[in-house]
Order: C-alpha cells, then structure tokens, then sequence
C-alpha cells in the first residue's frame, strides 16, 4: 500500500507540474498582449510571478506604441483612468497614425503619421491667440500658440533666437511699423523693408540661429505688396505686357486753391500715387527713330498749380480747355498744362512731338506753350492724359474748374471735328457746340452778279454779331454788273452750348446763283489762321 501511495503520489505530481507547464507552453506561445493593456497589476488577490512578467510585458508595449489602437484605452493607465498627457496612437483610419494626447477629459490630436509613406504632419495653430508687444527683437516663441498679435509701432530686426528650427508663426500687426529687411536674419518679399498696418497678416518659418523667412505677406486691404507685375518701370514684362493706348490706373483731380488751378495725379481708386497704388504712363522714345515704348511708373504724389496771375493762354471770363499732359523727364513723370486752341488757331498738341517747355514753374499766359514744375524741359516725350475746363478772370484769377475728363478712346484731341453741318444754296445754317471751350469754324462762300455803282457789303455773322465784313461792289459809276465770288473761313469762339445761327448778311444789291455754308464744332483749327480769323478771298 505505501509503494502505491508513493506511486499515486508522484503520478500526482507529475500530472501537476504537466498540468502547469502546459499552460506555460499556451500562454507562452500567445502574443504577448495587445497594444492597449494595464499599465499596473493587481494589489489584491494571489499574483503569480508570470502573471507580473506577462503584465509587465504588455504594459511595456502599450508604453511603447503609445496604447495603439482603433478606440481609445479605457482602463490601461496607472490609475484606472487617463490623466492629462497620456498618449493614444489611433489607428482608427487605415493608413495612417493619428498621435492624441489627453487633455482635460478629451483626446486631443498633435499630429498626423502617414504609415505608406513614413511621413510626419504637424498640426500647426490651436491654442489661444496672444499678443507680443513689438520690439527691435520680437520673440515669436515667447508664447506658444502659432497664430499671434505683435502690437505697437517699434520697429522690427528680428523675430528671436528661441524656436525651434522649421517653427512656424502666423502674425497679424496691430498697427504700423517697419519690419527691417535682412538678407539672413529677416528676409522679406521683394527683398526690401515693410512697413505694416493695422490687419496685415504674414508666415514667418524659422531657418535656425536667429535668422527668419516670411514666406507670405498680406496685406489687410487686399493691395499688392509689390508692384512687380503693376510697376512695370525697366521690366521688359511690363513693357511687353503694357498697351500702349492708354495709361494704367490713371485718375485726375482739379481744384482752385486760392483761385489758383491745381492738377493732381491720382490713382484709379482717388489715392495718392504710391509703390503699392502706382500710375503707369507709357512713352514714347525720346529717341525719334527708335519705336521703343518706355514706361514710367508715378509711385509718388505728383502735381501742378498755375498761380492766379497766370491765364495759361486763355480769355478772361471764357470757358477754357486746358489740357493735361505727362512728361517723361530722364524717367521721372511730370505733370505738364497747355491750352491747345484759341480763335488764332491750333497748336501741335501731339504725343507724337518732343517737346521743350517755358521756363515758368507755376504756369504761363501763352496760348501753345507747354508748362510744369520744372524750368525748361528740353526735348521731352509727352502723353495726353486728359483736359480741364475752368474759367480765369483778369484780376481774380481761376475758378473752380467745371469739369475734369481723362484722356482716352472716344475723347477727342485737339483739332478733331466734333460735328459736321452743311448747307448748299441757303445763307444761314445753325449748330448748337457740345461744350462752351469748343471752337466753330465758319467757311461760307456766294456767287452773285453785283452792281458797280452800287455799293454791296457781305458780313459773316454768329446772330447778330458781325464776324467779317467784305465790300462786293464799287462806288464808282462805270455802268453794268460785275461777277463777283467771295469766300470766308473764320474760326470762332462762341463760349456757348445754345444753338448758334452762321449766316451770310449782304447789304446793297446781289443777284445770288451759289450759296454753301459749312459749320465744323472743333477742339481746335483745322488750320493755322492770322488774327481773330482767316482773310477774305473775293475774284471779281
């Protein structure tokens, strides 16, 4: 009985120690554990020693892959609940790795990992935005957050030393000041300083030692920080791309401050002229057998003011037309004023011709004479850019002007014919002018049979107002009719948008066979003229 006790017992034994090594074997041959486990074992009950290897070891690889997996760990912290930074890798989206970190009873996201393309992708922003207060040396790093708001107005060196290198910053300035272009510590667009303004937005990244970048500067009112593309000044783009009909971006303003006529240059949007609001005039060459355009950008305030004394050719108390030029002086524009047509004629007014201009800086009284706000410019390339209509008085001087027009397709150039009326066979026709700065240009011409000795005079009236007179017919008795044929070409001023009657008056006896009139509304004459008008032709 002993020896089968002994027998039974070992057997016992045995069947145990097999019993145990078989779960071993099983449990050994298990993974070690999921990706999310315990990071703790148990401080109640019996806890066999590979019970704690096998718990220590799945806690290991949750430490390891950040609890990895497609839920959140529930119960794998140390103290049965997350606490703030614990870390979860959510596999919940195939392909990637999204790293969250516990945040005040969330998970919040950090970052992104693409597992095809082992790539890491930053999560840039969050957190609140906060101010620095502008410095010659701004540090961006000084708070956390990446969106931030740099007050004051000192101007700006550097953004700091403090970032990691690769740190990105979005910065919206609360006011004006300079940020200071350096080729390594600060590079800025367009290679020079910026001064900023309240609402611009820019992205600095930081490049390590100090040194930053801004790659993108925006400014709050949508205008271009460069003028590269608008200033087309010597870049042979601009040149290329630039019509040449037609100035960019062109406005004018006229005023009498202190009954002076003042001219301003403006841009399209009623600005000053500036780098980033810049009027752009093409040229021509001020070589003559060169066809080159040059364009000359006005990135500043430019102007012109004719003094009161001054009537820049025009009739005191008469509507006047005076035109507005532009004068590329070695490559800087000028503001230039002209009165173009007067009752004597026309003169050049061109953007064909170079022109010289008087030695006055505030003006002229001379009809035909270019003036600006430099003494004699010599030989200078000029483009029409519009005119003004204001009255001068002798002794008061100038007006407000009553109208202010930039030059362009469909306005007319001096000497241009505005309109047309003809009548044959009558002595009288009517025209009404489309503006009181117009010139009209009477030609008339008749054919009759005058008597000698009976004296016969033809007047060329506006209504009333005896233009020219000329004597057809002697006093001289000598018997019988002569043939007589007489023609006139006045050009008038009328000062007036009424309907104004030509006509052909003749006093004393004539036996009329031909009448033609013809009334042109012009910006100027047709051809150059001696006196107030063009002399009588008469063939007897």
């Amino acid at each position: 009985m002993r020896i089968f006790t002994t027998i039974g017992r070992s057997l016992g034994r045995l069947a145990i120690a097999a019993v145990q090594a078989a779960i071993v074997a099983a449990m050994l041959a298990l993974p070690l554990g999921a990706s999310q486990a315990p990071l703790f074992n148990p401080t109640s009950g019996t806890l066999s020693g590979l019970s704690m290897v096998q718990n220590q070891n799945n806690a290991n690889d949750a430490l390891a892959t950040c609890n990895s997996g497609g839920s959140p760990p529930s119960t794998q912290f140390l103290s049965g609940a997350a606490s703030n930074s614990d870390c979860w890798d959510d596999t919940s989206t195939a392909g990637w790795i999204k790293r969250r970190i516990w945040m005040n009873g969330t998970f919040v996201a950090t970052a992104f990992y693409d597992l095809a393309n082992s790539l890491y992708t930053g999560i840039v922003g969050g957190g609140a935005v906060n101010t620095v207060a502008s410095a010659a040396t701004t540090d961006l790093c000084a708070v956390n957050p990446a969106y931030l708001v740099i007050s004051g107005t000192t101007t700006i060196t550097g953004f700091g030393a403090t970032c990691q290198t690769g740190a990105w910053k979005r910065i919206q300035f609360a006011g004006a000041l300079t940020l200071t272009y350096n080729a390594t510590t600060l590079i800025l667009p367009t290679g020079a300083s910026i001064v900023t303004a309240a609402g611009d937005t820019a992205d600095a990244v930081a490049l390590g030692s100090g040194n930053w970048i801004v790659t993108d500067y925006q400014r709050a009112t949508g205008a271009a920080l460069s003028t590269i593309g608008l200033n087309v000044g010597a870049s042979a783009l601009g040149n290329s791309a630039l019509p040449f009909t037609v100035p960019v971006n062109l406005g004018l303003a006229g005023s009498a401050p202190s009954s002076q006529l003042a001219i301003q240059v403006e841009g399209a949007n009623g600005s000053t002229p500036a780098p980033t609001n810049p009027v752009l005039i093409p040229f021509r060459s001020p070589t003559a057998a060169t066809g080159t355009p040059a364009i000359v950008p006005v990135t500043a305030p430019l102007s012109m003011t004719v003094s009161s004394t001054l009537s820049m050719g025009c009739t005191s108390g008469v509507n006047c037309r005076v035109w507005i030029y532009a004068i590329d002086n070695s490559g800087t524009p000028l503001v230039g004023l002209m009165t173009c047509s007067s009752p004597s004629g026309i003169s050049p007014c061109s953007d064909d011709l170079l022109y010289t201009t008087n030695a006055n800086t505030n003006g002229t009284s001379l009809s035909g004479t270019l003036a600006t706000t430099v003494a004699a410019v010599t030989n200078a390339p000029v483009r029409i850019i519009g005119y003004v209509e204001a009255i001068w008085t002798s002794g008061t001087g100038w007006a407000a002007p009553s109208k202010v027009q930039l030059f362009g397709p469909g306005v007319a150039r001096p000497g241009q014919v505005l309109q047309t009326k003809s009548l044959n066979g009558g002595i009288s026709l009517a025209i009404t002018p489309s503006s009181a700065a117009n010139l009209v240009k009477f030609a008339a011409s008749i054919g009759c049979q005058v008597p000698t000795s009976t004296p016969t005079t033809l007047t060329f009236e506006r209504g009333a107002t005896a233009l020219t007179a000329q004597n057809l017919g002697s006093t001289v008795a000598s018997g019988g009719n002569i043939n007589v044929v007489a023609s006139a070409v006045i050009l008038d001023a009328p000062a007036s948008t009424s309907s104004l009657t030509y006509q052909m008056t003749i006093s004393g006896s004539c036996s009329a066979n031909m009448e033609l009139i013809e009334l042109d509304e012009i910006m100027g004459a047709l051809e150059p003229a001696t006196g107030n008008r063009a002399p009588l032709a008469m063939v007897g």
